[in-house]
């Protein structure tokens, strides 16, 4: 019994016909009809019934059939398996995230790339979660780590890689008369944020988002202001100039924090967290590629919460 056989064998029962079969792979009836006789002899059974209409399965044919498909897919499996797994992995991984993420795993994930998979290439980009559940649809990026879910019709592998804590981050050295306050704090609770103006990125930014969903929840109305900029680097420049205060994850502001640019704190009461996914398009054609780049994502992440850059929970 080899491979061939197997093929044949579920092609013919499927198309019903050996005439049919042939067709389908393009090769000769009688070099199918052989290969189905070698089966027969070998298995010691009759596998079809022929008549002028073609084949129909005996009772032992159905039976071989189903043994015959998970055979066939336990071979597929096997061949994908060793692929996965070879050296000679190579090609680029698009990989999207949002300014914060990028700021703590950017530089650590393109050296662990570089070491542990060499053949393959980084292509980062930065983003809104919007614009990356955009990307990862229309299949221009292969990753996206971002904060919400998709809400289309595309089966996707959804991977949790944290729950992070947001933080009320200010300036350290800048701090208005309103603020001082809250430089020997810790931590806020959450409707004392009403007292504060708060910079957002972006209107359709998912902390924006999600503050105000919590906000409305507590029946307060939190006070934002129009962003300086949408870019994370510039609005950050305003916040360590006292121009306001901004909510993020400390993965946007711990290399600001450990040099003791800003101050942060963590808000409580309740917490706020939000998951940090890992996505990508089941059907991709990288899938083993995703796959590796993903498990050093999470060896990154995990470096980086120990490390305390990026504080949170991590999966269990």
């Amino acid at each position: 019994m080899n491979t061939k056989q197997l093929h044949y064998f579920i092609v013919t029962a499927e198309k019903k016909s050996i005439a049919g079969a042939a067709k389908a792979l393009d090769i000769a009836a009688p070099a199918i009809s052989h290969q189905l006789g070698s089966l027969e002899h070998e298995l010691k059974a009759t596998l079809f019934i022929r008549d002028y209409k073609g084949v129909s399965l005996t009772p032992s044919g159905h039976r071989f059939f189903a043994h015959a498909q998970q055979l066939m897919q336990k071979i597929e499996f096997a061949k994908r398996d060793l692929l996965d797994y070879s050296d000679t992995l190579n090609g680029v991984i698009s990989i999207g995230m949002n300014e914060g993420i990028g700021n703590v795993l950017s530089m650590p994930l393109i050296d662990a790339i570089s070491q542990a998979l060499p053949g393959i290439t980084l292509d980062l980009r930065t983003a809104p979660t919007y614009r990356l559940n955009k990307w990862l649809h229309k299949g221009k990026i292969d990753i996206a780590l971002t904060y919400k879910q998709l809400d289309i019709n595309r089966d996707v592998n959804v991977e949790t890689l944290m729950k992070e804590s947001l933080f009320l981050v200010m300036s350290k050295e800048n701090a208005s008369t309103i603020q001082t306050d809250l430089l020997n704090r810790k931590s806020i609770e959450f409707w004392r944020l009403v007292n504060y103006d708060l910079i957002t990125l972006n209107s359709r930014d998912s902390s924006f988002e999600l503050l105000n969903e919590v906000a409305s929840k507590a029946g307060i109305s939190l006070n934002f202001s129009l962003p300086y900029s949408g870019q994370l680097a510039t609005n950050m420049r305003y916040v360590a100039q006292g121009r306001g205060l901004i909510v993020l994850p400390s993965s946007a502001f711990y290399h600001l924090e450990q040099r003791g640019i800003v101050h942060s704190l963590e808000i409580t009461e309740p917490d706020i967290k939000r998951d940090v996914l890992a996505m990508s398009a089941s059907s991709s054609s990288k899938k083993s590629h995703i796959e590796k780049v993903i498990t050093l994502i999470k060896t990154q992440v995990g470096e980086a919460h120990s490390n305390g850059m990026w504080r949170g929970t991590l999966p269990s």
